[in-house]
Formats: C-alpha cells, sequence, structure tokens
C-alpha cells in the first residue's frame, strides 16, 4: 500500500464516514439522481427493479441502503476497504438496513472480478481519494456489463477545501487535518464569513469532526480535473458521457447562441461548460458503449433522429397544444435530490415532447403538429431537452 493510500486507510479507520450518529438520523449524501443516469443512456435503463448494482466505497453504507429502498428487487454489493466502516454497515442491518445488501471489504484498485458485472456503478465522494485514478477506473470498467454504466462524484479543482487550507496555512495552523478546538473553528468561522456564497458548502464552520475530517481536511484528496477524469477514463475503455451540472447551464443559453455548440457531442458540451463554471463538484458519467446521438449540424440527421420523452418529466402534465404554437411555457423537470430544472418551451415543443414515445422520428412527429414552427426553433428546443 503507498504512503497515500495508507493514509487514506487510517482517517477512515479512524473516523468511518458517516458515522452512526449521522446514519440514524437518516442524513448522509443524497440518492442517486436515477432519472438523469436513465435519460442520458436511454434506451438502456442502467437503473432498473431487478438490476445489480455496486457500490464502490460504500463508508457506512448509507448510500446501499437509500438505494436498496429505491430498488427493491436490485441486488447491491458494497464495497470499502475500511473494515471498520464495514463493520459499521453490518451491524446496522440490525437496525434498519435491509439485509439484502451484500457488505465486502475489498481494495477497488484491486481485481473485483469475483464480484461479478454490475447494470450499475455508484464511485461517490470516494474516488477523489484514490492515489491511482487510472488504476481504479480500470478495474471498474471490467465489472460493467457492456451496457451498464458508471456514476462517479469527485471534488473538482474549486472545491473550498483548497482554499480554506490556503487560509489555515497563512494563519499559521494545521491545514491536514482536523484538530478539535477553538483556534480552528475561528479559522473556519472567519472563512466562512469571508467567502459567504462562494464557500459553496453552507454550514461548514459548523460541521461534525467527522464530516471535516474526511471531506475538508484530507491532504490526500487530489481534486483531479475533468480533462484528468476523461482522460483516465478513455484509457480504461470507458466513454464519458457528461455531468450533472450540464442541463442547469444549458437552460439559461439563448437559442440563437446554441449554434455553437451543435459540433460537440454531449461529453464535450460538459468538458465546456464545466471549464467556464466553479462548481465545486463533479458528478459524472460514464458508460462501457458509445452514446448514439443526432449530428446536431446536420438538419437531416436531427429529423431522423427518434427522442422519447422521459417519464419522470410526466407528459400526462402537459396539456396538448392549443392556441398560438410560439406561447412560451415552462416545462419541470425532477430528479429526486436536485432542484427543479426548469425549461422556457413553446407550447408547439411542449406538444411535440408529449408525443415523443421513441417509436417516430422527428420528421414524423412535426407532420402530426399544424402549423409548422421553424426548423432553428425545433432543434435549438431539442438540443437543449437532450442534454
Amino acid at each position: 500500500m503507498s504512503d497515500d493510500a495508507d493514509r487514506v486507510h487510517q482517517a477512515y479507520e479512524r473516523a468511518p464516514y458517516p458515522s452512526r450518529e449521522t446514519l440514524r438520523l437518516g442524513a448522509g449524501s443524497p440518492t442517486v439522481p436515477s432519472n438523469w443516469v436513465n435519460a442520458v443512456v436511454w434506451p438502456n435503463a442502467a437503473l432498473y427493479p431487478t438490476a445489480r448494482i455496486l457500490i464502490a466505497g460504500c463508508g457506512t453504507g448509507h448510500e446501499a441502503a437509500r438505494l436498496a429502498l429505491e430498488y427493491p428487487e436490485s441486488q447491491i454489493v458494497a464495497v470499502d476497504f475500511s473494515p471498520a466502516s464495514i463493520a459499521i454497515a453490518e451491524s446496522m442491518k440490525a437496525e434498519g438496513f435491509p439485509e439484502r445488501i451484500h457488505f465486502e471489504v475489498a481494495d477497488l484498485t484491486r481485481d473485483l472480478s469475483r464480484l461479478g458485472q454490475f447494470d450499475f456503478i455508484m464511485c461517490n465522494a470516494v474516488a477523489d481519494y484514490v492515489p491511482d485514478s487510472a488504476g481504479l477506473l480500470q478495474q471498474l470498467r471490467r465489472v460493467l456489463k457492456p451496457t451498464g454504466v458508471l456514476y462517479i462524484g469527485v471534488n473538482g479543482p474549486s472545491h473550498p477545501a483548497r482554499r480554506i487550507g490556503k487560509a489555515l496555512q497563512a494563519l499559521g495552523l494545521t491545514s491536514d487535518r482536523f484538530e478539535e478546538g477553538p483556534e480552528q473553528r475561528a479559522a473556519l468561522r472567519l472563512a466562512a464569513t469571508v467567502m459567504g456564497d462562494d464557500a459553496k458548502i453552507i454550514g461548514f464552520a459548523h460541521a461534525a469532526g467527522a464530516y471535516l475530517t474526511v471531506e475538508m481536511f484530507p491532504a490526500f484528496a487530489h481534486h483531479r480535473s475533468l480533462e484528468e477524469w476523461i482522460d483516465h477514463g478513455a484509457t480504461a475503455g470507458l466513454h464519458f458521457q457528461g455531468t450533472l451540472n450540464t442541463p442547469f447551464a444549458l437552460a439559461g443559453i439563448a437559442d440563437a447562441d446554441l449554434p455553437l455548440l451543435y459540433g460537440l457531442n454531449r461529453g464535450a458540451v460538459s468538458a465546456l461548460v464545466e471549464g467556464l463554471r466553479l462548481n465545486h463538484m463533479l458528478p459524472m458519467l460514464f458508460t462501457a458503449a458509445a452514446a448514439d446521438e443526432p449530428d446536431w449540424r446536420d438538419l437531416d440527421s436531427v429529423w431522423r433522429w427518434r427522442p422519447r420523452l422521459h417519464p419522470c418529466v410526466a407528459p400526462e402534465r402537459i396539456h396538448p397544444l392549443s392556441g398560438d404554437w410560439m406561447t412560451q411555457r415552462f416545462l419541470g423537470v425532477q430528479s429526486p435530490g436536485l432542484p427543479e430544472l426548469r425549461l422556457n418551451l413553446s407550447a408547439y415543443m411542449l406538444e411535440l415532447f408529449r408525443i415523443a414515445d421513441g417509436t417516430q422520428t422527428v420528421a414524423e412527429l412535426r407532420t402530426l403538429i399544424d402549423p409548422a414552427a421553424p426548423d432553428e426553433h425545433v432543434r435549438a428546443a431539442l438540443f437543449r431537452g437532450y442534454h
């Protein structure tokens, strides 16, 4: 085990995360945004009732428990390299965790083939602390089904922990580990006040010591860039499908400006968005297979596309077209644990979305709606909806 890996191991053995108290309060990370995952990889759903799911780096088991409740027929394997964390996860079965979750001590950078193949792998708030990120992705790729999806959530280069660490150093305080005491707490309160909304993590100055130990203070957090993750993924044979931050960014771009993005695939659009925004978290999707998406520069390619409105939008809530087809309306898209994404669409496009069920091309759908809308209006709305 490398020195970095040993430091990570010791940190989580001392402070398994989340703590028992956090688990009993029902706190911890939000559930995986399953609607987004399945919409991105349609028509192959990665999260479905009987899916095989791997929680890669499960900690004390809160994410495994939540997915088990959300998918009560699924097979869930949850692994972590910290025996102390797995011991807590096993003991929590008696206090409410589903019995059918299989917990196991395992090193994610070593051969995982004994675990079998998985439809969906969740690796959240873990990969940032693994010294060999390329090796990690290679091992996860080996246990991913050909139609499988890998979700990775990491802290990005703009994570506030970097700025806080520099501030603590400037104040002459320890910055690579949390030591409960008045000086560090005062420094955290000072940093929170100065950073204001730029802190991105509300309430960190008063957070529990266990959280600060593994999330804000560890010197072994790498905060790698999106470009590094994409490169490591490509080396492992994974295809980058974008970040969860991207749809929210695209919702505000004017239709007239969207053509600048038409030459980019979904992953490239996300890379551009993340390069312009200071998102401290990078929620990323990778797939074993390449995406099949329209060539947005070519209208014929767009017209041959067979789009489908995802069930999470609830098509029955969209009223059939009536009145002026250019009347602007809002379409709300919701996924568990996320703010609502509101799309401003014409009545015409809402009608097109409403009847899009994946069986007809865009050209065929357009023949069902009268009057016709301008080509560029349709293409821009479809592009935004796709992302």
